[in-house]
């Protein structure tokens, strides 16, 4: 006897699986609910396909021949449910265990009318077609994550057990070949209750569906972002470098990404390519208008380049954005470099305007008048000069 389970995946959700606990608690309700009148119930809602009514698909998934049948199904649905739930989203989620269901009772009515004419009377029940759909989309979008397997053996006198890991998509692959071995000795005539081409069905049907929406590109995308964030937590950047390098090939427009490349080129000392990327990651978060998550990358520049000025245009959109967030101290060094570096510029000339206003934030009256004077005298021919003259006259005579 040889028996293998799978116990654990290297992997929590995020977000509580409520649409998986919802669906556990309604099958336990059934079951016990159907237990005493089982055979009756099944001949109406069971799904048979000689005997096929519309909504039998539907209400079979949430019938169970056993106590033991009910429990084997629920914990697979827990193990496995529980994080494709995270990553789908309910209603994807959802969407994907009924039409799964619906495919897996589908093919199992193909093959008994077909090859297995013997079952055509035993109505189908249970929820492992519509779980068999959500193995082929977890086959998919976790194709790396690793499953524990608990394993007994038993051969005459020879005993052992123990776990061992597995990649997912090895791991329910041999499920898969499992399931295909078993139906196709049911083609063969052996007598089975077992309705293995519904989980065959259902398996394939995930598994086609993850790859026409592309899920494991999606996967791939968040084993690099995985792997470059435990390479620079090694401190090897070039390692999460290449990493991040190959996710912007897939995906361009990853934000998230493009500033942890600039940052990770930053720490590597590339400087040309991190300011030339940190730059192109303000350009993009300013047009979306993301300017919480635009100051908050300019502080991280700031770390490692504090000399740097950007062009005026870019240095006095991240002054102002500092500015407006509060980040007075940093706001003030951005407008200083700016006037320093660019003291011809229109920007500049807003910029000294904008430091005196600065300091009255920070109630440092002393060094706004300083600023604002230096405006007068370094802009006599603004637009902004009678503004600041007023300014001034409060200041000196409140």
């Amino acid at each position: 006897m040889f028996f293998v389970l799978p116990i654990k995946i290297n992997r929590t959700f995020k977000s509580f699986p409520y649409a998986t606990i919802i669906l556990i608690l309604i099958n336990v309700i059934v079951y016990f609910g159907t237990a005493a009148d089982l055979t009756n119930i099944t001949q109406i809602f069971g799904f048979t396909f000689s005997k096929y009514a519309w909504f039998s698909w539907f209400t079979s998934l949430f019938l169970h021949g056993s106590f033991f049948h009910l429990l084997w199904n629920m914990y697979f649905l827990w193990l496995f449910g529980s994080l494709l739930e995270d990553v789908l989203g309910k209603l994807g989620y959802l969407s994907i265990y009924f039409s799964g269901g619906l495919f897996a009772c589908l093919l199992h009515s193909v093959m008994v009318s077909l090859f297995i004419s013997s079952l055509s009377d035993l109505p189908l029940i249970g929820a492992s077609g519509a779980i068999a759909a959500l193995l082929g989309v977890f086959a998919i979008r976790f194709y790396k994550n690793k499953i524990t397997m608990a394993y007994f053996i038993l051969f005459f006198f020879f005993i052992r057990w123990g776990t061992f890991a597995i990649s997912s998509l090895a791991g329910l692959s041999l499920w898969l070949g499992r399931e295909l071995l078993a139906g196709l000795i049911q083609l063969l005539g052996e007598v089975s209750n077992i309705a293995n081409w519904a989980h065959i069905g259902g398996f394939i049907f995930g598994m086609v569906l993850a790859k026409f929406v592309n899920l494991e590109d999606e996967a791939t995308l968040e084993y690099l972002s995985e792997e470059a964030a435990h390479w620079g937590k090694l401190g090897l950047h070039s390692g999460a470098i290449s990493r991040y390098e190959e996710i912007l090939k897939k995906d361009p427009s990853n934000l998230d990404v493009l500033r942890n490349l600039a940052k990770s080129y930053a720490l590597a000392n590339l400087k040309e390519k991190a300011i030339s990327n940190y730059q192109k990651v303000f350009e993009v978060m300013l047009k979306l208008n993301q300017r919480e998550e635009a100051s908050k990358a300019y502080e991280d520049f700031y770390l490692q380049y504090p000399d740097y000025v950007f062009d005026p245009k870019l240095q006095f959109l991240l002054a102002s954005l500092c500015d407006g967030k509060g980040k007075l101290d940093l706001a003030l060094d951005a407008y200083l470099k700016l006037i320093k570096s660019y003291p011809q510029s229109l920007e500049a000339e807003k910029a000294l305007l904008r430091m005196g206003d600065v300091y009255l934030k920070k109630g440092n009256v002393l060094e706004a008048i300083e600023a604002y004077e230096k405006f007068i005298q370094s802009y006599p021919a603004s637009e902004w000069y009678s503004l600041v003259e007023e300014k001034l006259k409060n200041l000196k005579n409140p």
